[in-house]
């Protein structure tokens, strides 16, 4: 069943477009529909518009739904087809018509909806719906004809008309047509009707030269694979075909011996190899026989081994050799082959009753193929032309496709299930032992056919089970875990998978009995790959052939218990892999009732996991990888410590000292996940000479942030710094210093990741300056910490890493002196204050997001004495205003989002702080919860939602907090940003357009949150700063936000709008703004789109009566007035233009307007052509909309200014100025 809102787009008008769905059953929406499109076939082909294609389309869309599951379409497919059909009108043409007078527009739409059906359903399928009368054969195989005519008349480079489409299911039709038992030869045309010369002679032999048009003319790839084997059962229906083969065959020859290069795109060779291929598999051999021997001696050495870069040719010539070589053999199944007796689960569980009775059966069915001139021909098989075939076929089972390798593999397969003994061995032998060797030239093709090849033996019986136990001890260990590192990836991704299809071959083809003493050593291999491979498609090929395994052998330990956890969906994510289901299938081992017996019990799959992920994952070439290992190893190791202690450590342990960088990395992280794992429970410390050897080592190559391996290096000396101080190793005051200045220059780096890391392991490393060591920590606090942070600085990455260390300082050390006057924690806090508040480095906003984020760790540990809480919120009220922008746009925002994040976590720790420390007057709170709300309306989304979340939580704090006493306005914040139920369902604050539905944290992102916040605007607290931030919003360039904000703007000032003291207040509130945001930014952008969008919505139309009467006004009309004549950036000057061109709808008797007028018509010779065009079309858009259209004048003025070209230059633009200001002017007056 489709989901409901994918059966509401189906099923909708057809505008709107199918969604993405699996269906589970054919829904009668989507039939509906199907058979509503059928019905409005001839309307909407009659409809001289796009009504078919639009049919077309839609009919195909509601089709492909079901491609992944076509068979839902079966129990609607003949009611589907019948429809079409009735539209199917075969006419009879006259003499030299082309192809539009045998096939109607109705019929051709009707057959290309047919072809659609066929693609998804199948051809094969599909045509035993399809009428088969004889009397259809004539009709059917004149279209096609007349097609051949089109492209034997057209010229080699010309392009011509002719829809493959409807070839395709025309041809298919007629496939299923010339299925009748009747031959074809003597059956000749009515002698009543009409025939053309290509029509004369008899059926046969008219399909035949239809067939071979469509065949060199079109290349038969995809939808039209199906001409080539229609041909061939024309070609070998009769009883004696020997005069029709002899010529095809002939042309083969030539045609393979002149080819030498595809400058025609190999059409015509790709044509007559899938002929051939398709008469050897529906010829008679004993006719064929005589034939493909010649062949075989005609056909040159270079077209065998086929080096052509043409993938579809190496395939198909790979195709040609097993099918020659399949002809030349008898067709009867070898007897030595191995059968494991059943193929289904329901026959393996009866047992093997009756067995000889059933082989002695099969035996004599597999020879029924054979006639008795083949039985009685003993020389019927060509070894040594087959042994020849065999030796190409091995050679393509290492091409370098995959599709190549795969033919050749089944190639292999069938021919050698017809071998004797010894010959199959031998080619068993072969597989094994060019596939399989070190020395192969391209090993991972190599071993990727190999696999493939052993698979399709394997499942044929050709591999006896002597074969076995060397191709599951020797050959899958090896690969399904096979790795290369030189040319990519992809291609050791093939092996492994064809690894994974032989053990699931394996358990399809042998008997349980068989594989019981082997199959155990390779479960756990099986489920590491299934578990730890970095390819998704390979842990589910590994996870199916495990299930398989587990379904017909009982020889995989707790097989259905790891089944249930390893299925195919649960292997999709890489993560949940390596930190859950690794656990969860150790884990189920022990809770499942063997916890009172040894561990060593559980080795099945603990140890052949831990060894996977030590000799492959740790030295994997994915960095991701090898961190995933080592959280996995830290996970299993305990449950199987002795194990991870004597074989796993050690490994890691003499890694250290590689010279690989890569394998050096796996085993520092591998080091210390089993250091936590192992700690307490065995001496990990024995070795600690060799850890700090290595960390003394790697040191050497942090000398320069730029060399090679240095992100490794760093990474790995952080993971393990961190984790050999949080086991409590013991250190000297030199290995201590020097694993600080480790992590000192690793933060430093510019790489985020790489200060990540650093800032992990320094907390652990800090807890180690106690008993008697905290003088080595004051001293680089205050010589090299504080004097970076206040002094000079050259980068800002270096200010950074002395920042983020204090933040891991104990709370213990904080509350002590630091300089004999002052405790560390308040010197700490006094230079973070500074470091946020340093004028001279303006574009370092990450650096004040570091101070601020310390600031905040550090005061949740420890609050100094009479702590200034009213500066420290002063300071960051004032960085929530910071706009910084760079080439990377608004990374201001970075230090706003942390500002108010720490006002939200700092300000009730302030209040609960309050007898020790000096308070927070009314106003500092005030001013720093208004800044907040400014954010909440703000033009960033993630910004917006941040500030209303911190806000909300400020008003779910008890009534008893004396910051939820002290905040103004509570109320009205509370009912704002609290997102509790009513008792109608609803939120309080919603809106009436939003009231059916509760309002969630994400919809502050959307238009409903503005909606909700614009109550601030009435508050007497807070309204300054909600208009503040609706004015960004207003004038962002996203016109969703701007339009978002302006509305909730408008709802403010809808009932007041005949208020003219209520808009002086307003107007008064957005100059302050303005003023506020020349101060801190220099950006007046947003309040003059602001401005403009309220005197184009007439929100102020109480003032434009009298606009010299209100001095606020005035004051914002001066805006644009200025910076229209002063300098500036043309986008604001062109706005400023803008504005003034809004103001023309002053009142025309105000001095305001008569300015405004004037310096219009002035800028129409202003040297700037932008400001030229812009003015002109101000002028032109307000004086055409005048309601006095009468004014000859007026008239004359429009004329001018659309005839003038403003922006070609500025010769001759003074008369028509002077004119236009004459006339404008005059009616002005």
């Amino acid at each position: 069943m489709l989901s409901q809102k994918g059966i509401g787009n189906c099923i909708s008008d057809g505008i709107s477009p199918v969604i993405g769905c699996t269906p589970i059953r054919l829904e009668d929406e989507h039939l509906a529909e199907l058979q509503s499109l059928i019905a409005q076939l001839p309307s909407a082909v009659q409809d001289l518009s796009s009504a078919e294609e639009k049919n077309l389309e839609r009919f195909e869309k509601l089709v492909q739904l079901y491609s992944e599951e076509p068979q839902l379409l079966d129990v609607a497919l003949a009611s589907l087809v019948d429809g079409l059909l009735k539209f199917v009108e075969f006419l009879s043409p006259p003499p030299n018509s082309a192809i539009d007078g045998v096939l109607s527009p109705l019929t051709s739409a009707a057959l290309i909806r047919l072809r659609t059906l066929s693609i998804i359903r199948g051809h094969k399928f599909l045509m035993h719906f399809l009428p088969h009368q004889f009397e259809l054969l004539e009709p059917v195989l004149q279209c096609l004809e007349n097609f051949a005519a089109i492209l034997l008349a057209a010229s080699p480079n010309a392009s011509v008309p002719i829809d493959k489409r409807i070839v395709h299911i025309l041809t298919t039709w007629l496939s299923i047509i010339c299925k009748n038992p009747f031959n074809l030869s003597r059956i000749r045309q009515n002698g009543n009707s009409q025939t053309t010369h290509s029509q004369e002679g008899n059926f046969e032999r008219r399909i035949a030269i239809c067939l071979d048009i469509l065949l060199r003319k079109m290349a038969t790839i995809g939808e039209l694979a199906v001409i080539p084997t229609l041909l061939a059962q024309i070609l070998t229906r009769n009883v004696d075909n020997e005069f029709v083969l002899a010529p095809r065959f002939d042309e083969f020859v030539h045609t393979f011996r002149s080819f030498e290069s595809e400058l025609d795109g190999g059409i015509p060779l790709i044509s007559q190899l899938k002929l051939l291929i398709a008469l050897l598999k529906l010829g008679r051999r004993v006719e064929l026989r005589p034939f493909v021997l010649s062949l075989l001696h005609s056909l040159p050495p270079q077209f065998v081994r086929a080096n052509c870069p043409n993938i579809l040719v190496r395939q198909l010539v790979a195709k040609l050799l097993h099918r020659l070589a399949l002809v030349l053999l008898r067709p009867r199944l070898a007897p030595w082959r191995y059968r494991c007796g059943h193929r289904s689960l329901e026959e393996n569980l009866l047992g093997r009753r009756n067995q000889n009775e059933n082989e002695a059966r099969k035996s004599d069915e597999e020879s029924e193929g054979e006639t008795e001139e083949e039985r009685a021909d003993e020389a019927a098989e060509h070894f040594e032309e087959i042994e020849n075939l065999l030796a190409e076929l091995l050679l393509k089972i290492t091409d370098k496709d995959n599709t190549v390798r795969w033919t050749a593999s089944k190639g292999v397969a069938r021919i050698c299930s017809r071998l004797p003994l010894k010959m199959g061995a031998e080619v068993v032998s072969s597989v094994l032992t060019k596939c399989f060797s070190d020395s192969a030239a391209d090993e991972a093709n190599a071993w990727h056919g190999g696999c493939l090849a052993l698979a399709e033996l394997c499942r044929r019986g050709c591999l006896l089970p002597c074969q076995v136990p060397k191709v599951i001890v020797d050959l899958l260990p090896r690969a399904l875990t096979f790795e290369q590192f030189q040319l990519g990836f992809m291609q050791a991704v093939n092996v492994r998978d064809a690894a994974c299809y032989i053990c699931w071959a394996f358990a399809r083809a042998y008997e349980a009995q068989l594989l019981r003493d082997h199959l155990p050593s390779l479960a756990g291999v099986l489920l590491s790959v299934a578990l730890f491979d970095r390819e998704v498609n390979v842990r589910r090929a590994a996870s199916a052939a495990f299930q398989e395994n587990v379904g017909r052998n009982d020889s995989f330990p707790h097989g259905i218990a790891v089944l249930t956890l390893v299925d195919f969906v649960e292997v999709a994510r890489i993560k949940h892999c390596y930190t859950d289901l690794a656990v969860q299938v150790v884990f189920s081992f022990f809770s499942s009732g063997f916890i009172y017996f040894s561990v060593a019990q559980f080795g099945e799959y603990i140890r052949p996991m831990l060894d996977h992920l030590c000799e492959l994952k740790s030295i994997h070439w994915d960095e991701m990888v090898r961190k995933l290992a080592a959280d996995a190893i830290q996970r299993i190791a305990s449950f199987d410590l002795d194990y991870a202690y004597e074989k796993i450590f050690p490994v890691f342990c003499a890694r250290l000292s590689s010279s690989d960088s890569v394998v050096k990395h796996g085993a520092f992280l591998g080091v210390s996940a089993l250091l936590f794992a192992l700690n307490g429970t065995h001496d990990v410390f024995k070795f600690r000479a060799v850890f700090l050897s290595a960390i003394s080592d790697q040191r050497l190559c942090l000398a320069d942030h730029r060399s090679k391996g240095f992100s490794l290096v760093g990474k790995s000396l952080c993971r393990l710094i961190g984790t050999l101080c949080s086991i409590g190793c013991d250190l000297t005051d030199e290995q201590l210093l020097q694993f600080h200045d480790i992590l000192d220059i690793v933060i430093s780096d510019s790489n985020k990741q790489m200060a990540e890391y650093a800032a992990a392991a320094f907390p652990a490393l800090m807890a180690f300056y106690k008993n008697g060591r905290f003088a080595f920590l004051t001293n680089r606090i205050q010589h090299k910490y504080f004097a970076e942070i206040v002094g000079p600085c050259r980068d800002e990455s270096l200010r950074i890493s002395c920042i983020v260390p204090l933040g891991h300082i104990p709370a213990d050390f904080l509350s002590s002196h630091f300089d004999g006057t002052s405790l560390l924690g308040a010197s700490i806090l006094q230079k973070l204050k500074d470091a946020i508040t340093d004028v001279r480095t303006p574009k370092w906003v990450f650096v004040r997001v570091a101070a601020i984020q310390t600031v905040g760790t550090l005061l949740t540990k420890f609050t100094p004495p009479n702590f200034d809480w009213g500066q420290l919120m002063e300071c960051l009220a004032s960085v929530s205003d910071d706009y910084t922008t760079t080439t990377n746009g608004d990374i201001g925002r970075f230090v706003r989002l942390e500002a108010i994040a720490a006002i939200g976590r700092l300000l009730p720790l302030a209040f609960s702080s309050a007898p020790n420390s000096l308070t927070i007057s009314q106003s500092q709170l005030n001013k720093a919860i208004g800044k907040v709300v400014e954010r909440a309306c703000e033009a960033i989304d993630g910004l917006r939602e941040k500030a209303c979340s911190i806000l909300g939580e400020l008003m779910q704090l008890e009534e008893k907090h004396p910051l939820s006493e002290a905040i103004a306005e509570r109320d009205l914040l509370s009912s704002l940003f609290t997102l509790g139920k009513c008792q109608n369902g609803t939120t309080p604050g919603a809106t009436t357009a939003h009231s059916s539905q509760p309002f969630e944290a994400a919809d502050w992102r959307f238009s409903q949150g503005f909606a909700r916040l614009a109550p601030l605007l009435n508050s007497n607290t807070y309204g300054r700063n909600a208009l503040a931030g609706f004015v960004l919003s207003a004038g962002s360039v996203c016109s969703w936000t701007s339009q978002n904000a302006f509305l909730a703007i408008v709802s403010h000032l809808k009932p007041n709008k005949r208020n003219a003291k209520f808009l002086d207040s307003f107007l008064s509130d957005l100059l302050s703004v303005h003023s506020s945001f020349v101060s801190r930014q220099g950006d007046v952008g947003p309040v003059l789109q602001l401005f403009r969008l309220l005197l184009n919505d007439r929100q102020l139309q109480e003032i434009e009566e009298n606009p010299d009467g209100h001095f606020e006004f005035a004051a914002l009309c001066e805006l644009p007035i200025k910076l229209s004549v002063g300098k500036g950036r043309p986008k604001v000057k062109t706005l400023a233009v803008s504005v003034l061109g809004s103001l023309l709808q002053l009142n025309k008797q105000s001095q305001m307007y008569r300015r405004v007028l004037r310096l219009l018509i002035s800028l129409l010779d202003s040297p700037y052509a932008s400001l030229r065009e812009q003015a002109a079309e101000q002028l032109f858009e307000f004086f055409s909309c005048e309601s006095d259209d009468s004014e000859h004048g007026t008239e004359m003025a429009l004329k001018l200014l659309t005839e003038t070209d403003w922006g070609h230059g500025r010769e001759g633009l003074g008369e028509n100025r002077r004119r236009i200001s004459a006339i404008l002017l005059a009616n002005a007056r």
